[in-house]
This record gives structure tokens, C-alpha cells and sequence, in this order.
């Protein structure tokens, strides 16, 4: 009696995963989500890339519109039939005609004259063409849902070799896309790279008011460098990749079969050192989900 009962547990435990992985066709699933094929998502990013040249062009020369609806419709209009073309060109609009808002970050951390941080311009960037990660999150979200796509904010920190020190000043907002039934990782901030940064040497809240207040003006005026290049390394990121510099405050949007804590991270930056142990610092808050047979994230 007892090798039946070894025997039947055995079997399960062999073969239930197989054939729960072969009903799913190979796909990963955690916590309700599919996740991307992490061995076939470099090779896709790949071959796409041929595809951007053109899409990345389309983007770049749209014309202005006044409505989030209107461009959407513009953009997405050659691209019908594939929801990856979809989301990469909402991505490279974003990324050739909207700058970084620095003197906005470095309100909100603290570092200018204004005493007490605040949100400013919230929710603007269509109309000045400026904002920070969240407001680039936030304006991709809306443009992704009018395309038909399923779009999430991710709210986390990011930053290159994050340590207890630095996670807490490292806030940052990035994006998921819902893509052929699968979920892709994506950064609009850190695609545009350093020249998209303006109002650096603007110190005075009144004059930056006026100075946003401009733009919302002559919108169709502004023109953004023709030298600026999309930085391909944050579109449809591999969550491998991704997880070295950005972590997630919900565990979930990892996107790996086999989710890291942060102090697996900050360990592996900090080294085998005691250091951090000096650090007085805010922990990194973490949502861990209870997953549920009954309900599903995607």
C-alpha cells in the first residue's frame, strides 16, 4: 500500500506540470499573468527591428492633433493587424515628440527653491509635451488603451546597481503591454536618453509656471531633435534584462518564472560587504500578491 501511494505522488509530481505546461502551449504563467517566451523574446526583438525603421519614421513625422483620441487614430491606422507594430509605434511618438520636465523631478525631490514638493503639470504631457516618468506612463496607458491595447503603470525604482542607500531617491514609473495574449516590459523615460532633458537651470517656481504655460500655447511649434535616437534596449525589454535596473513595487510585473526579492538585488550590488547595514533608510515597499485559482490578472 505504501509504494502505491509513493508511486502516485510521484506520478503527479512529474507529470501534472507537464501537462498543465502543454495545455498553456509551453507559456509561463504566474499569478494569472502569461509571461513572454524568455528564450524567443531576444530573437523577436530582433527580426522586428527591420519593421521599426519604417514605424519609428511614421511617428516621428505625424502631424499634430489636439486630441489623444485623433493621434491614436493616426498612428495606429497602417498597423491594424499587429499589436506589437501598435505598441511600438505609440512607444517612438512618445519618445521623438516629448521631453524630460527635469525642473518638475527635481521638484518633487526636493532640490529646488520651492519649499514643499509638489505635482506639477500633472497629467499635461499631451498638451506641453513635457513630463516626468510618471506622466510618460500615465500618457502611454491612455494612448495604449485607445489602440485597443491593455496597458499597465508600474510604479517601482530603478536605477544602475540599486543598494539599500540608493532605492529609496530611485522612484520611477515604466509601463507593461499586453501583446498577442502575453505581457512585455517597457520604459518611454529611458528610451528618449539624456537629451530630452529640459528646464535644468530653471530655479524659480513662478517662471517655470510661465514657462509651461508657453508651451501649452504654441504646442505646434515645438520641435524636438532630429538627432534623437530610441533607445531599442527599453521596448519590449526581456524581464531578465529589466529586473537589473527596475524593481517593481508589485512582485508580479517581474514577469520572471522565479521572482527576486530586493534584497536578493541590493545584496548582489552591495556585495559581501556589511556596509548597508550603516544605511538608515526607508525599506522598499513590497506587494506580494496571494495568487488565486479562481481569478486572473491578464
Amino acid at each position: 500500500m505504501f509504494k502505491r501511494v509513493a508511486l502516485g505522488i510521484l506520478a503527479l509530481y512529474l507529470f501534472v506540470p507537464m501537462a498543465v505546461s502543454a495545455q498553456l502551449g509551453g507559456k509561463a504563467v504566474f499569478f494569472g499573468l502569461t509571461l513572454p517566451n524568455q528564450k524567443q523574446t531576444t530573437s523577436t526583438q530582433a527580426s522586428s527591428r527591420e519593421q521599426y525603421v519604417a514605424v519609428d519614421s511614421y511617428a516621428q513625422s505625424a502631424p499634430e492633433f489636439n486630441q489623444v483620441s485623433r493621434l491614436v487614430d493616426y498612428l495606429i491606422r497602417p498597423y491594424q493587424k499587429s499589436e506589437r507594430l501598435k505598441a511600438r509605434v505609440l512607444f517612438a511618438w512618445m519618445v521623438y515628440h516629448l521631453n524630460y520636465d527635469q525642473f518638475k523631478a527635481d521638484n518633487l525631490a526636493g532640490k529646488t527653491r520651492d519649499r514643499k514638493p509638489r505635482v506639477l503639470n500633472s497629467g499635461d504631457a499631451f498638451k506641453t509635451r513635457i513630463g516626468v516618468c510618471g506622466d510618460f506612463a500615465d500618457l502611454f496607458v491612455k494612448m495604449a488603451n485607445r489602440a485597443g491595447l491593455k496597458a499597465v503603470r508600474i510604479d517601482g525604482v530603478a536605477g544602475e546597481k540599486l543598494t539599500r542607500a540608493t532605492a529609496p531617491a530611485s522612484a520611477h514609473a515604466w509601463n507593461a503591454v499586453r501583446i498577442d495574449k502575453e505581457w512585455y516590459l517597457l520604459d518611454v523615460t529611458w528610451a528618449m536618453g539624456e537629451d530630452s532633458a529640459i528646464f535644468q537651470d530653471m530655479k524659480e517656481i513662478n517662471d517655470y509656471k510661465k514657462a509651461v504655460r508657453e508651451r501649452r500655447k504654441h504646442t505646434e511649434e515645438l520641435t524636438i531633435s532630429p538627432n534623437r535616437k530610441i533607445n531599442n534596449k527599453w521596448f519590449l525589454t526581456p524581464p531578465e534584462i529589466m529586473i537589473e535596473t527596475h524593481f517593481p513595487n508589485n512582485i508580479k510585473w517581474q514577469l520572471l518564472d522565479d521572482p527576486i526579492t530586493p534584497r536578493d538585488v541590493f545584496e548582489k550590488n552591495e556585495g559581501e560587504t556589511d556596509t548597508h547595514k550603516n544605511f538608515n533608510t526607508t525599506p522598499v515597499k513590497m506587494i506580494i500578491p496571494t495568487p488565486s485559482p479562481t481569478s486572473s490578472t491578464s
